[in-house]
C-alpha cells in the first residue's frame, strides 16, 4: 500500500493531465471490483450452514482492500462497511 500511495501521489501531483485521467479511471475500476468482491464475501455470512468464525478469518486476509477503498473511494468504503 505504501508503494502504491507513493506512485499515485507522484502521478497526481504531476502536471500531466492525461496520466491523471487514466489513473483516476484505473482507481475507480479497481475500487468497483474490490467493492464487488468484498460484498460477495460478506454475502457468504447469510448462509446458515457456514462457520462464521472461519469466514471472518478469511475476510481479515483482505483487509488491505478495505484500506484501499477508504483512501480512494469513501462512498464504496461506507457501503461495504454498512453492509457488513
Amino acid at each position: 500500500m505504501k508503494e502504491l500511495n507513493k506512485k499515485t501521489n507522484y502521478i497526481l501531483n504531476n502536471n500531466n493531465e492525461e496520466m491523471k485521467n487514466i489513473l483516476k479511471q484505473l482507481i475507480f475500476d479497481s475500487c468497483l471490483r474490490i467493492r464487488n468482491f468484498l460484498l460477495k464475501k460478506i454475502n457468504l455470512f447469510k448462509n446458515q450452514k457456514t462457520n462464521s468464525q472461519i469466514l471472518k478469518q478469511n475476510l481479515l486476509k483482505f483487509k488491505f482492500y478495505n484500506f484501499f477503498l477508504k483512501k480512494f473511494n469513501l462512498n464504496f468504503y461506507n457501503e461495504v462497511r454498512f453492509y457488513f
